[in-house]
Parts: C-alpha cells; sequence; structure tokens
C-alpha cells in the first residue's frame, strides 16, 4: 500500500490520470525456502514516469524513513542491484526498483523469467 500510494501521488504531480505499481518478491523466500529472519527480495514495477534516482531513492526512501514501523533503512543506489534494504514490522526487505514503458502498471500484470534480458544487451 505505501508504494501504491507513492506513485499515485507522483502521478498527480505530474499530470497523470491513472497509476499504479506492482510488487514481486523473488530469491528464496519467492522459492519457499527462507530460513526465519531472512530477507524479502521485492522488486517494484513503476511507470515509465517514476525513476529509480529522484523518485525511489529520494522521495519513496524519505517516506519510509518517516515511518514508525521501518527500522534499519539503507538506501544502497550505487550497489551492482541499487536497492533499498529495511526492516518493516520487523521483517528484512530488500526492495528494487524498475520501471517500465506504460504510463500505469496492470495489477494483473504478470513478471516471469521471459521479462528478463538473457545475454549481452546492445
Amino acid at each position: 500500500q505505501i508504494v501504491k500510494e507513492w506513485v499515485k501521488e507522483l502521478a498527480i504531480q505530474r499530470g497523470q490520470i491513472d497509476a499504479n505499481a506492482v510488487l514481486f518478491t523473488f530469491g528464496s523466500y519467492h522459492l519457499g525456502v527462507d530460513e526465519p529472519g531472512a530477507d524479502i527480495d521485492t522488486l517494484c514495477v513503476g511507470p515509465k514516469y517514476v525513476n529509480r534516482e529522484q523518485d525511489f531513492f529520494t522521495i519513496l526512501c524519505g517516506i519510509l524513513a518517516q515511518m514508525e514501523e521501518v527500522s534499519e533503512l539503507q538506501p544502497l543506489p550505487d550497489a551492482h542491484f541499487p536497492a533499498m534494504k529495511f526492516k518493516l514490522h520487523g521483517i528484512s526487505i530488500n526492495l528494487l526498483y524498475a520501471n517500465v514503458s506504460l504510463a500505469v502498471v496492470p495489477s494483473s500484470w504478470v513478471f516471469t523469467m521471459q521479462h528478463l534480458p538473457c545475454g549481452p544487451q546492445s
């Protein structure tokens, strides 16, 4: 819900009519082989007008920093896989962001391995 509200607010600021973001888990949690205390790897997919540098690492990070239920917030914009690490209600989360070339990400959008690039990109 936090992410959806963040994207809706950005949509309003940028004159967009509709907005949505979708969260996908991956890694050990998604595979069901996570250990107690392990983090939950999560990918947030947002619309084309929401960017990682300013919107994700500055605006969303600021929103999370003000939330009582969020602790140990660490933005990692220069990491190999840029992410924010934090605890939400004591649960460790690794949150990554990617945008797609859509004005609205459908709630029913399904992310599969087919969406990942394979091999060298030109």
